[in-house]
């Protein structure tokens, strides 16, 4: 990986996390695949949602940035493999 590629990745997950932050779809559909697939399996709770439906809800949520919620990301790790998706 090059450096360019971290910062590539860096400024990915710099997005993602304001886009939450904010609840701000402009901003996370900068970072998702169209095809994105969000898949949620809690206990009795199983959802599976397409781009738009994710981003209908996150539409619907009361972004943390106007309730003046502290900001608590962090990127643990990243690690890469090839998927085979070209």
């Amino acid at each position: 990986m090059t450096r360019a590629d971290d910062a590539e990745i860096l400024g990915l997950m710099k997005r993602y996390f304001d886009g939450l932050y904010q609840a701000d779809c402009r901003i996370l559909r900068t970072v998702f695949h169209p095809r994105l697939s969000y898949i949620n399996a809690t206990a009795g709770n199983n959802e599976f949602l397409g781009l738009d439906a994710y981003m209908a809800r996150v539409d619907g949520r009361t972004a943390p940035a106007t309730r003046g919620d502290p900001r608590r990301e962090a990127i643990e790790r990243v690690r890469l493999h090839d998927s085979g998706i070209g």
